[in-house]
């Protein structure tokens, strides 16, 4: 255990990269506040104690009947029976949002291929903060996406391509936030 440990405090940590596009960098940072406001930050908080930029609160959360089974990867959801001592099939630990823009697909089992997928699946104890995304204007839903798209992977640089399903819109001078599109 305590050589994974140190393996683990050696290795370079996500981060946070801004967007090279000054229009996307700005609804990025607008996408971030609606993180919070929508309450997606209840349970992925940016910190946990000391550790800055993580996004999870690494509790179990139930997260619906419609997120039960599974549990591996192009498994297909199979009702669990419950374990007296284990936790319930519908709960899932918080995953950690650090490095999200480059580790698609999303949720326990890779059900949802883009990061607009994983938001609207999520059911239970995240339910409200699905719907209250998906009651977002289309520009603030776009912010939202291009915010979580700053959160990458080690040695990601600014502009570097982002292999998640869903590409952020791009503006310029010319194309206000208002003008763009939900990919």
């Amino acid at each position: 255990c305590d050589q994974i440990t140190a393996f683990c405090a050696s290795l370079e940590r996500p981060v946070e990269v801004a967007h090279l596009d000054p229009g996307t960098a700005k609804l990025a940072a607008h996408g971030q506040e609606l993180f919070s406001s929508v309450g997606c930050a209840n349970c992925h908080p940016a910190d946990l104690g000391s550790i800055e930029g993580l996004y999870s609160d690494l509790l179990l959360h139930r997260m619906g009947q419609e997120l039960v089974g599974g549990g591996s990867y192009n498994d297909p959801p199979v009702p669990v029976p419950d374990a007296p001592d284990g936790p319930h099939p519908s709960e899932w630990r918080t995953p950690p949002l650090w490095g999200v823009a480059d580790s698609a697909p999303y949720l326990h089992d890779g059900r949802a291929a883009t990061l607009r997928d994983a938001i609207i699946q999520h059911g239970g104890q995240g339910q409200a903060s699905s719907i209250a995304f998906q009651k977002l204007g289309e520009d603030d839903q776009t912010g939202l996406l291009a915010f979580l798209q700053t959160l990458r992977a080690p040695g990601a640089k600014a502009g570097a391509p982002i292999e998640a399903a869903e590409p952020v819109p791009t503006a310029s001078p010319e194309v206000s936030a208002e003008s763009l599109s939900i990919p």
